[in-house]
């Protein structure tokens, strides 16, 4: 495998924009069906903020809304996946590289492991110390302010791994699986 030259790269950002493009009118059909459900959908940082997501966003001003994974990163006000791009800017903070400490330690962070609380929530209420979710990711959050931080994750270093600010929660593991 040689490296990428400037049409095959030109052709992977179009399939890559063609890939948000289906997410996001699939997130607009099921928005527009159940009107209740809030949805962000993303594969990295630089697909999501947009104005096209912000305006269904919007329309969960004052509903609890649940960003997972990426919809969590995009809650920062910048993310440095591929450069600066700016996020949302709900919960002030950056999303930077993991760079785990222990180099036997992979990236992306892929697998089970355990949670802990670092500041009481809603989201949380029953959680104990041996609460496990599944992560896949290379990125993470870095909240300004301690007290947007719910959860941590030790992954070579301690990572917020849930954040909060008034309605809105972010989860970096996926609470699906």
């Amino acid at each position: 495998a040689g490296a990428l030259t400037a049409p095959a790269l030109a052709n992977q950002q179009l399939a890559s924009a063609k890939n948000c493009m289906a997410c996001h009118a699939a997130a607009a059909k099921l928005v527009g069906e159940y009107p209740n459900l809030h949805i962000i959908y993303i594969t990295n940082f630089k697909c999501g903020p947009d104005s096209f997501i912000k305006h269904f966003v919007r329309k969960a001003s004052g509903k609890p809304f649940l960003g997972i994974c990426v919809g969590m990163q995009l809650m920062a006000t910048v993310g440095r996946e591929f450069g600066d791009t700016p996020g949302f800017d709900w919960i002030p903070g950056e999303v930077v590289k993991l760079a785990p400490a222990d180099p036997a330690l992979k990236i992306p962070h892929m697998g089970w492991n355990f949670v802990k609380q670092n500041n009481p929530s809603k989201l949380t209420e029953g959680f104990t110390e041996d609460y496990r979710f599944y992560f896949v990711h290379s990125y993470k959050v870095v909240c300004d302010k301690n007290e947007n931080t719910i959860l941590k994750t030790n992954h070579g270093g301690e990572f917020d791994s849930a954040i909060q600010k008034d309605n809105i929660f972010g989860a970096q593991f996926h609470p699906e699986k």
